[in-house]
């Protein structure tokens, strides 16, 4: 609310919230053990949808693909939250792309005031 005077509303992230997001992916894309649980995933997924969707004004939600792919795959075989399963490359691609892409986002900025355009005349020389 700091430009709200200026009719101004802009949305951000929480600080350090960009940064626990890009360490999350970070830390996933490059375990040893090449597994994710649901849960986390889901997790993510469920902050990216979030942060991509009203926080950010442009950010390809196509990178949400990979992630949206893993848990089509592996949470209706079984819905324990905490059973891990392997990485798959496109899941593996999405989390480069979010760790590689985060922070370079711009908060989407909200102009409150309305444009008034002039009124449209239409004349006819019907009787």
């Amino acid at each position: 609310f700091e430009r709200f005077a200026e009719d101004v509303l802009t949305l951000e992230a929480k600080p350090g919230k960009i940064q626990e997001l890009r360490d999350t992916c970070g830390e996933i894309r490059t375990r040893e053990s090449r597994v994710a649980s649901l849960r986390e995933v889901m997790q993510l997924a469920g902050k990216l949808v979030f942060l991509t969707t009203f926080v950010f004004d442009k950010m390809a939600r196509g990178g949400l693909q990979g992630f949206y792919t893993w848990l089509t795959e592996h949470a209706y075989p079984t819905l324990r939250l905490d059973q891990e399963f392997p990485l798959s490359l496109s899941l593996a691609v999405s989390l480069d792309f979010f760790w590689k892409g985060l922070s370079l986002l711009q908060p989407r900025i909200h102009r409150l005031s309305e444009r008034r355009t002039p009124p449209v005349r239409i004349c006819s020389d019907a009787e």
